[in-house]
């Protein structure tokens, strides 16, 4: 069982699209795009805020990653998803000499 327990579904996806916000946005609008997703997924402001202190925007966006893969929503692959968003970032970060 995930740490969210979101039990996402495709209703709740598509209640995020209908709300103007395509599904693939989700992670391009930051913080923003976490919480509006939360609450598609009948997750209250008050819930979400506790969530956000709890574990923070970077370990919540992880566990929200997580369990859109585990519920088919993102592709499943050899690698966890903390793994990829992990090379990507890696990637993307300027090299210190």
């Amino acid at each position: 069982m995930s740490k969210l327990d979101l039990n996402i579904k495709l209703k709740h996806i598509r209640k995020l699209e209908s709300n103007g916000t395509p599904f693939t946005d989700v992670l391009q609008k930051g913080p923003m795009g976490i919480c509006d997703f939360l609450n598609a997924c009948e997750k209250s402001d008050d819930e979400i805020e506790e969530m956000l202190k709890k574990y923070g925007i970077e370990e919540l966006t992880l566990l929200v990653c997580e369990e859109l893969q585990e519920s088919g929503f993102l592709p499943k692959t050899d690698k966890s998803i903390r793994e990829v968003l992990k090379e990507v970032t890696t990637k993307q970060s300027p090299k210190l000499s």
